[in-house]
Order: C-alpha cells, then sequence, then structure tokens
C-alpha cells in the first residue's frame, strides 16, 4: 500500500536527519557512550524504515492481510 511507502520514506528521512544532528550538534554535549547511544537508537529507526518500505512494496503486489498488520505494528 502506497502509505506504509509514505511512511517508510518520511521515517526514513527522519532518521537520516536525527543522524545528523547527533553527529554534528550533540557530540559537543553528549558523553562519547550517550553518542553511541544515539546512533544505535537511530540505526534502529533506519533499519525499521527500510522494513515499511519493504512491506509497502510487497503490499503493492499482493493483499495480505498479515503483511499489512506486520506494516501497521
Amino acid at each position: 500500500m502506497k502509505v506504509f511507502i509514505m511512511i517508510g520514506a518520511i521515517s526514513m528521512m527522519l532518521s537520516v536527519a536525527l543522524g545528523a544532528f547527533g553527529a554534528h550538534a550533540l557530540k559537543d554535549m553528549l558523553t562519547d557512550r550517550m553518542l553511541a547511544n544515539w546512533q544505535t537508537g537511530v540505526l534502529y529507526q533506519m533499519v525499521h524504515s527500510l522494513g515499511i518500505l519493504a512491506l509497502g512494496g510487497l503490499l503493492l503486489k499482493a493483499s495480505i492481510p498479515q503483511w499489512s498488520l506486520a506494516a501497521w505494528l
């Protein structure tokens, strides 16, 4: 479904923006460990965004209710 592709794309954009914000704006305010935690969170956001994008692409080809539920969750 196109809504999942839009959600995934917006979420991916947000993860890139948050990663850049952490790398540039927060590097002087956070400890190395806190910055590593920030980057881990951004990585998780990016991986989940890719999953939503993939499910959106699959749902364009076949309407499977379990995949739709997985994308919403």
